[in-house]
């Protein structure tokens, strides 16, 4: 995020010692199976309405904060098991993030 100036963004992280080098512990902000929680905190200070988000997934434990947004995205083109998930006929389906640009204006 800093490196692409990216403001106001949430993800786990790696915690790395002064030298650089990973220590093996984790930096826990997005918990697995709430991730809607996480994005509402992004989002509530901003006062961005959860309606007006498009939400781009690739696994089962997307589709909470997938169906909590006004508009939804698969990412199935990297994995067999994105491909094969249930997703809602509703929610476009893209192989490729660079899709994504292709997709969002006929679902906003």
């Amino acid at each position: 995020s800093e490196e692409l100036g990216i403001e106001h963004w949430i993800a786990n992280g790696l915690e790395v010692d002064s030298g650089g080098v990973l220590t093996g512990e984790g930096v826990f902000r997005v918990d697995l199976f709430a991730k809607n929680v996480a994005l509402e905190g992004l989002i509530r200070p901003l006062g961005i309405p959860l309606a007006n988000v498009v939400a781009v997934g690739d696994s089962k434990y997307d589709i909470p904060f997938m169906e909590a947004c006004g508009a939804a995205i698969a990412f199935v083109g990297h994995s067999a098991a994105a491909e094969e998930m249930p997703w809602p006929d509703s929610w476009p389906k893209i192989r490729r993030l660079r899709d994504f640009r292709d997709v969002l204006p006929r679902i906003a």
